[in-house]
């Protein structure tokens, strides 16, 4: 029974790159479109870039600080200290959000082709 008990983080930690994965997703559309790259079934990009919006999007929004300051760091203490083993168990629920979103996306993409192909071949 206390080894069920133990895997307790393991839901909280795919709830959180749930949380995290949305939000990187939506810093990454925010970012295509200030430096204009369109997105998918969107108006075309503007042809002039703006440099306000890029470093409005870079330099002040927190996800860019999150990565590349708070992620090498979190590395290193992973590796550099032994982790207890609901933190690995937590981190697991974490990397476990990676593959289910990609299965996701995937059949998302393979059904939304198949809809498109149909429809073309109804016209």
């Amino acid at each position: 029974m206390d080894s069920v008990l133990a895997l307790w983080p393991l839901p909280l930690g795919f709830f959180a790159g749930l949380v995290g994965g949305g939000v990187i997703a939506r810093w990454l559309a925010l970012f295509l479109a200030a430096i204009g790259k369109a997105l998918p079934k969107e108006s075309p990009p503007v042809r002039r870039r703006a440099i306000v919006p890029v470093l409005l999007s870079t330099v002040l929004h927190p996800v860019p600080w999150l990565l590349f300051a708070l992620l090498p760091y979190g590395l290193f203490r992973l590796f550099a200290t032994p982790p207890r083993r609901e933190w690995l168990w937590f981190l697991g629920g974490v990397a476990l959000y990676f593959p289910f979103i990609g299965v996701t996306l995937l059949y998302a993409f393979r059904k939304a082709r198949k809809i498109r192909a149909e429809r073309a071949s109804q016209t």
